[in-house]
């Protein structure tokens, strides 16, 4: 995957140069191994929010299917009530 976006973040130099030389370890550039730390933490944020929010997606599904269903019985009974209204009454 080309990688041709720019991100540019501001630290201060002590935490540039622990990076630097984390990446210097490794055998990456500084902007490679910035681009592998947000990559993985991107990636771990998606496993464990995407989940979450299926869940949360599901719930409210069904919260609302119910508050549907209790409303459709209300009409329903509402509709019946007044059918027995407009009935003429045997005398």
């Amino acid at each position: 995957m080309a990688r041709n976006a720019k991100v540019i973040i501001m630290t201060d130099e002590q935490v540039k140069e622990r990076l630097q030389n984390y990446a210097d370890c490794l055998g990456m550039t500084l902007s490679g191994l910035g681009a592998y730390i947000l990559g993985h933490w991107v990636y771990q944020q998606d496993k464990m929010v995407n989940p979450f929010m299926e869940r949360m997606k599901d719930a409210l599904v069904q919260i609302a299917g119910d508050e549907v269903d209790a409303l459709v019985k209300i009409a329903m009974e509402e509709v019946k009530r007044k059918d027995a209204l407009q009935q003429p009454s045997e005398a």
